[in-house]
């Protein structure tokens, strides 16, 4: 079967081998199911030796250059160390042939890696012949890195060399720092940027890295960012440095999180939030909040054993925003008990309120928050759930969204099982979205998983839900017959959901799942790989004048 890999591999390379970007209408995600699926294996990892250090690759268009070196990335470790070497001094070409930016990251990345390859092993390869390697410009990969750097470049270009710089943090002389230092002050900075000049400082004296972080940013944000990262990094919790922070009009949730979490006394932890509080209430109710942090913020709240009294003020903010995130009502109710949350009557006021009115918004997003929220609320009182689970109801049949649809069902099936059961039932086959069709899935798997009442009910409904239209509804199909067939006692029923999944061995989407489920021998996983050359190669011919650069 390698065999039949590899002849494949190399009729496709062949097809591609002067495109510089792929037809619009091949989709490149089967390159990326391609390497994702493939396996070690003498025949493959030779082809692709021969590829790579044949000379070729320096003539060959991009989009082949490309798929050949991340087909290498993935079997790096399977070459011997004189096989490494010969890799490197092709892939340092490369970077002098090469124009296409991502190709020349890619052979970037691999380079990088296969040079602490060679460095561990300790091969003949000594320092004065990696400064004799075929690098434009200059004589190591650092400073090749840093000379690009210099040139206009396209954002997620800058981006990746900035992190690949990282690796080179010893090698770079003083006046590259320095330079590196003033850039990310000056001018616009990517997250690497930012973090490279973090682990620069991080080697610095902390008056030199205090110094860089207090003066001279032209952008209050950049500055805030890598202070934070500083921080983050070195674990030098500096009062001057955290009240610089503090008292920044840029300053996040995220910034403080960094900080927060290098705190090791709950004294210093509850002087932090004591501040970041204060600010909050005064400056920080707007979307910048970031509230998808929130969770991480309350977890931080439980591991200094924080009560109440002294949360109550970031929690009140949190109500203020629970439409955004709902399930940080939940874990505050795991953290401090759901009778403490009602038993706060600003909190929980702020919180039944901002519930009720997204309850009875027009707005779909509101609404699915709003079930969400609910679905939390699993210890709130009778009277409390029953006016509210009323209008779940509704919506989980009536709704215009697939989405509120599909939470509706997911809240009913915390709070009523019975009715979410019967709707589940009445959806699975009936509503015309996919997504409220899983779900109810999902609930009739958790029903057979404790009974195997409906067995006849599930049986006739089997030949529409492996048949349908979206392939997550029917992969969760298989998985409640494999659920059903595991409690059923009915043994004639069994037989009967087993014939029907014979039908569906060969399907292209579930078929090896039925063939797990039954027993029975399925193809080997090399199977998958040439199916997807054999598509790769048929996507090339179809004639499509568009062009996507997808490399």
């Amino acid at each position: 079967m390698a065999d039949g890999i590899v002849g494949r591999l190399e009729q496709f390379l062949g097809q591609i081998n002067e495109l510089d970007e792929l037809p619009h209408s091949f989709d490149d995600t089967l390159i990326d199911k391609f390497v994702d699926n493939i396996t070690r294996n003498a025949e493959v990892t030779s082809f692709l030796y021969r590829e790579a250090s044949s000379g070729g690759m320096k003539q060959c268009g991009p989009v082949r250059c490309a798929v050949v070196l991340r087909l290498l990335n993935k079997f790096l470790d399977q070459y011997n160390s004189a096989e490494q070497e010969a890799l490197l001094k092709e892939l340092l070409g490369i970077l002098t042939d090469q124009q296409c930016p991502a190709v020349r990251i890619c052979a970037l990345e691999i380079a990088i890696s296969l040079r602490k390859y060679v460095e561990q092993l300790q091969t003949t390869v000594n320092s004065a012949e990696w400064e004799a390697m075929p690098i434009k410009y200059t004589g190591n990969l650092g400073s090749f890195l840093l000379d690009e750097l210099s040139k206009p470049l396209d954002s997620l270009v800058r981006e990746s060399y900035h992190r690949l710089l990282t690796h080179f943090l010893e090698s770079l002389p003083p006046v590259n720092l320095d330079l590196m230092i003033m850039s990310a002050r000056t001018f616009p900075s990517t997250e690497s940027a930012i973090q490279l000049l973090v682990a620069i400082l991080a080697k610095s004296s902390h008056e030199t890295a205090s110094g860089v972080l207090t003066d001279g940013w032209t952008n209050e944000a950049q500055r805030i960012n890598a202070l934070s990262r500083y921080i983050e990094r070195t674990r030098k919790m500096d009062t001057a440095l955290i009240n610089s922070m503090l008292n920044s009009p840029k300053v996040k949730l995220l910034h403080f999180l960094r900080v927060a979490r290098q705190c090791e006394a709950k004294e210093d932890f509850r002087e932090l939030c004591q501040t970041f509080g204060q600010l909050i209430s005064e400056k920080l109710l707007s979307s910048s909040l970031q509230t998808e942090l929130f969770p991480e913020l309350i977890e931080l709240f439980a591991s200094f054993k924080m009560d109440w009294e002294e949360s109550q003020p970031f929690f009140l903010v949190l109500m203020r925003n629970v439409m955004e995130k709902p399930i940080i009502l939940e874990r505050i109710a795991q953290l401090y008990g759901f009778d403490k949350l009602k038993d706060d009557a600003l909190t929980w006021d702020l919180m039944t309120k901002s519930l009720d009115e997204a309850l009875d918004s027009d707005e779909w997003e509101l609404c699915d928050s709003a079930i969400e929220l609910l679905a939390c609320c699993r210890s709130a009182s009778r009277d409390f759930l029953t006016v509210r689970l009323d209008k779940v109801k509704k919506m989980a049949v009536g709704s215009d969204s697939p989405y509120v649809r599909a939470s509706a069902l997911r809240c009913l099936a915390l709070h009523q099982h019975d009715c979410a059961l019967e709707i589940a039932w009445s959806r699975i086959a009936a509503d015309n979205d996919p997504q409220p069709r899983f779900e109810a899935a999902q609930i009739l798997k958790a029903h057979f998983g404790s009974s195997s009442v409906d067995g006849r009910r599930l049986l006739d409904l089997l030949p529409k839900l492996l048949n349908d239209c979206d392939i997550e509804v029917r992969e969760e199909a298989v998985n409640v017959v494999a659920v059903y067939l595991r409690s059923s006692q009915d043994q004639s029923l069994a037989a009967a959901c087993r014939e029907e999944l014979n039908n569906w061995t060969y399907d292209a989407e579930i078929g090896q799942k039925v063939q797990r489920l039954l027993s029975l021998p399925h193809k080997a996983a090399g199977d998958v790989t040439v199916k997807l050359l054999d598509d790769m190669l048929r996507a090339l011919t179809i004639v499509d004048d568009d062009t996507i650069d997808c490399y």
